[in-house]
């Protein structure tokens, strides 16, 4: 048994056997508990209560965070990471990061859109013969003009609020097709009017046989009208061929849209077909 002075006045600790006893609290006068500093909780001892209380003295230096904390991943509806890489090798990148990727009717739901009945697609459909773009490298349409055009939807698109990609297959054939627009009514009605394709086309994202860039309204940035098609060899030199459907209108009218695109879908799975594309 031991005993240590603290200060005048003396709390008298024993200590026996591992166990640490402090004096009745009657005894003790005045002790104050030794205060921590930094971003931390003090806590002291009255005579009157003989309980320690809280007193803050400050926060940890790593509350104070230079702008809000990031949250990765940042996933959700129109925000996918894997597609918008896919649409960045289609040329266009979402910068305001919502691209909504429609495959199915809850697609529709969940990027906002309402279902266009295909009753009104079939009646577009016959009147779409009548509507077919200008292919590239005719007189109507330069490959430099067509070359020119597209880059300048593209552009449009990547800095547009929201995109809407309907994706399938061309009606009655395994031929893949994607549009890529910034009309929420243009993207419902192409999706109404291409097939539904199987789940094992859809797992694995890739650019597809016959790709559609359509831009609608006007402003700053925004193209000039045309629409235009061409069937090209694949860039990657393997003897596959590819679709590339433009179009644009400064009047944003979606149903005349609509025509040229079922119009230009038709003309292309005929020209894939004579050039040899692969159907996927």
């Amino acid at each position: 048994m031991f005993s240590k002075s603290i200060s005048k006045s003396a709390v008298d600790v024993f200590v026996r056997k591992g166990r640490q006893l402090l004096a009745p609290a009657s005894h003790i006068t005045s002790y104050q508990l030794p205060q921590q500093t930094g971003p931390y909780t003090s806590f002291s001892t009255s005579s009157a209560s003989g309980k320690p209380s809280a007193k803050p003295s400050g926060k940890p230096p790593t509350w104070d965070r230079v702008g809000a904390p990031l949250i990765w991943p940042n996933e959700g509806p129109g925000v996918n990471y894997k597609f918008n890489w896919q649409l960045n090798a289609d040329g266009v990148t979402p910068t305001r990061e919502r691209a909504f990727r429609i495959m199915k009717p809850l697609d529709i739901t969940v990027a906002g859109l309402t279902k266009t009945a295909e009753s009104v697609v079939e009646s577009e459909r016959a009147a779409a013969k009548v509507s077919v773009p200008a292919e590239a490298g005719t007189d109507a349409m330069p490959f430099d003009d067509f070359d020119a055009s597209i880059r300048d939807t593209r552009d449009a698109l990547s800095e547009c609020p929201a995109l809407y990609c309907p994706e399938g297959l061309a009606p009655g054939l395994d031929v893949g097709v994607r549009v890529i627009t910034n009309s929420g009514a243009l993207a419902s009605a192409c999706a109404a009017y291409l097939d539904r394709a199987p789940r094992a086309n859809t797992m694995k994202l890739r650019s597809q046989p016959i790709t559609v860039y359509s831009f609608l309204g006007g402003g700053d940035g925004a193209p000039g009208d045309y629409a235009a098609f061409a069937v090209e060899e694949h860039e990657d030199g393997d003897g596959t061929a590819v679709a590339t459907v433009g179009l644009a209108s400064a009047e944003g009218q979606e149903v005349e849209a609509l025509r040229v695109v079922i119009a230009a879908i038709d003309v292309c799975v005929k020209g894939l077909e004579t050039e040899g594309g692969e159907a996927e």
